[in-house]
């Protein structure tokens, strides 16, 4: 313990709790996990049930990613709390059981800290959440309502609220709804995207933190969800596509993976690879595609801007890969372009797009080339495709469309795209 966390005032003078505790909720809220940790410990090898350092050591479990030893101490904290048991307990209790797929005790402990303190809004907004996290729609959108009753300017209860007014079929309510959060947060990338979508108005692609937050929320269930649910086979085919016309021996190829997710096209091209590079903009994915142990090196970043630096080095890959990438991505060319760049003479650039060609016409906005639709996804036109790798040094060795995976039970049609360089 450093000098300044003496709370001895001299041999024969009491450990001032209070003192020590509020110092070390200011280490904990300075990100001093530590140092926090041992001075909450210290304080309950004194006061075993002092209940605010219950609570706050059950929050460091939970942002450790420990829920079950949150939910332990939290729930020590409610009973060593005098009454009435204060509303962030619960809240926190709550937080902590939604993640470890506790939902209906979640949702309790929510309600009893709005019972205990009816103008706390966290608590409604959290109570929201977890219902949107059932598919209570309806239900969710009262309960940001009421939150925003209560807090104005809460800019986070605005975005969830939009979120429920665009499932439940709103597009006006959620647009507005939108559009308070931009005002409220102007950089917020999640809001930029969905009043481009719900407006009609033009984008060229989706914000980064609208990518990183689809795919950090579905991490742990994306491989079971897409393969065995939605009948998604696109890297196989992708593969099985460059085998056909590439036709490679064993382990010749050092393969760039664009928006590796969690590595499926690596583990499908491994056989036929020497060296993987994957590139993502969501930890959480990347985590996943590490377990693999096919990917030499793994980057997080925004792909573009990671082929800008990679380009600095020149041609060095035999084959970039890009399987469900581009339907964040409307305008392509920058993509083709140092696609073009890293790729050694021959080097080819097999991809996938969701089809435009195959939509109704007045569904979405956009251009001729490419267009956001009402899923959030871009599709691309295959006249825009074959102009981009024609103009960016390309032959297109390949084109098929055939269904990507099933949405609502209907297949979306995507193009699968085999180019080689010229």
């Amino acid at each position: 313990m450093s000098a300044g966390l003496d709370f001895m005032s001299g041999d024969s003078m009491p450990y001032d709790v209070n003192a020590a505790f509020e110092s070390a909720r200011l280490l904990h809220e300075a990100g001093q996990l530590e140092q926090a940790r041992s001075v909450y410990e210290h304080i309950l090898s004194i006061e075993p049930a002092h209940a605010d350092t219950l609570h706050l050591l059950g929050v460091m479990a939970h942002q450790a990613g420990d829920h079950r030893q949150a939910i332990k101490l939290i729930q020590q904290a409610i009973d060593a709390a005098p009454r009435p048991v204060p509303a962030i307990y619960y809240n926190n209790m709550g937080s902590a059981l939604r993640a470890a797929g506790r939902h209906q005790d979640a949702m309790i402990a929510f309600s009893l800290g709005i019972h205990v303190d009816k103008n706390y809004a966290p608590g409604y907004f959290n109570l929201g959440v977890a219902m949107s996290g059932q598919g209570d729609w309806e239900a969710a959108l009262q309960r940001f309502s009421q939150a925003l009753d209560l807090k104005p300017d809460f800019a986070d209860a605005h975005y969830n609220k939009a979120i429920a007014e665009k499932q439940l079929g709103r597009p006006r309510e959620a647009l507005a709804s939108f559009r308070e959060v931009l005002r409220l947060q102007p950089g917020n990338g999640l809001a930029q995207h969905y009043v481009a979508l719900l407006s009609g108005a033009a984008s060229e692609r989706a914000p980064d933190e609208y990518v990183t937050s689809i795919f950090d929320g579905n991490a742990e269930e994306f491989d079971r969800h897409l393969v065995q649910q939605l009948q998604y086979d696109t890297p196989q085919r992708l593969v099985e596509m460059l085998k056909q016309h590439a036709k490679p021996s064993s382990r010749q190829w050092a393969v760039l993976d664009l928006g590796c997710g969690t590595g499926l096209v690596g583990a499908a091209i491994a056989p036929f690879a020497h060296y993987v590079v994957g590139v993502d903009l969501s930890p959480k994915m990347l985590e996943k595609a590490r377990t693999r142990g096919v990917y030499a090196r793994l980057e997080q970043s925004e792909l573009q801007a990671m082929m800008d630096v990679e380009a600095e080095v020149g041609a060095v890959y035999d084959v970039i890969t890009s399987a469900d990438v581009f339907i964040y991505i409307g305008k392509l060319d920058r993509v083709f372009q140092r696609a073009r760049g890293l790729l050694k003479p021959g080097g080819y650039f097999a991809f996938s797009a969701e089809s435009l060609d195959a939509l109704p016409k007045n569904d979405g906005c956009g251009t001729e080339d490419y267009r956001l639709n009402p899923s959030g996804r871009y599709a691309h036109a295959a006249a825009y495709l074959k102009r981009l790798a024609g103009q960016s040094g390309f032959a297109v060795e390949a084109m098929a469309s055939l269904p990507a995976r099933l949405e609502g039970g209907q297949p979306v049609q995507a193009w699968l795209v085999l180019c080689q360089t010229m």
